[in-house]
């Protein structure tokens, strides 16, 4: 571009020295005047016909740049966006917080410590949690020939190092089995005839076959645990 403007200002020189002013025949004065006064306005002539080819030629290299810069960015991978957005780890790189973790490219790493050096390292996805089952067991309480239909019998059965008091009794439908806690203020009811279960303490009485409450001061029903039979034995799930 530099080499264009010397051309052009050359041409402008060799031009514009046949239009400076005719001095010939003019003496004194006037003359020295008048070829000053030529000079001065080649000069500007030659500066300005200079700063406007090299304006128009600026302008035009600004936009080429700018729209190559643009059409480059369009064309460029999304690989190239995603390593401007941000550093990207690699399995190797050095780290400084053991146990730390961060995803980069979908991909997720820890940091972590062998023979003295932290990097980072591929980590294993986390395991699927889910909601334990709540734990229950069967537990023997007695032989099945030591209930007869209609009658109630207390035990204690243990079950994870608890022990838990109950009273079974065999109704015409099957076995049922209670806790003895009196639902009043906890003391152990007991059989007492007539399919009933009674409350020592306050006299509360309860029906041997549902648990539920016939005469107060209790409120609310034994509570009650699954019962079967089989194989000879009589077993409650807790």
């Amino acid at each position: 571009m530099v080499e264009r403007v010397e051309d052009r200002v050359a041409e402008y020189q060799h031009t514009g020295r046949s239009r400076r002013p005719d001095t010939r025949g003019r003496t004194g004065d006037n003359a020295g005047d008048d070829e000053h006064r030529g000079e001065s306005l080649h000069r500007a002539q030659v500066i300005r016909l200079a700063c406007s080819f090299m304006a128009r030629h600026t302008r035009r290299s600004i936009v080429g740049m700018l729209a190559g810069g643009f059409v480059a960015f369009l064309a460029s991978p999304a690989s190239s966006l995603d390593a401007a957005a941000g550093p990207q780890i690699r399995a190797g790189d050095g780290c400084r917080k053991v146990g730390r973790r961060k995803t980069a490219a979908g991909k997720t790493f820890e940091c972590v410590e062998e023979g003295g050096v932290r990097q980072w390292k591929r980590a294993k996805p986390e395991p699927v949690k889910t909601p334990a089952e709540p734990s229950t067991s069967d537990v023997k309480v007695f032989d099945s020939a030591k209930l007869a239909l209609g009658a109630s019998l207390t035990a204690v059965v243990t079950s994870n190092a608890k022990n838990y008091a109950i009273v079974v009794t065999r109704t015409a439908g099957g076995i049922v089995a209670f806790n003895r806690s009196c639902t009043h203020q906890g003391s152990f009811v007991a059989p007492s005839g007539g399919n009933q279960l009674t409350c020592p303490s306050h006299g509360a009485v309860f029906n041997a076959s549902t648990g539920a409450v016939i005469e107060g001061p209790a409120s609310r029903a034994l509570t009650q645990y699954k019962a079967t039979e089989r194989s000879g034995s009589i077993y409650i799930t807790l």
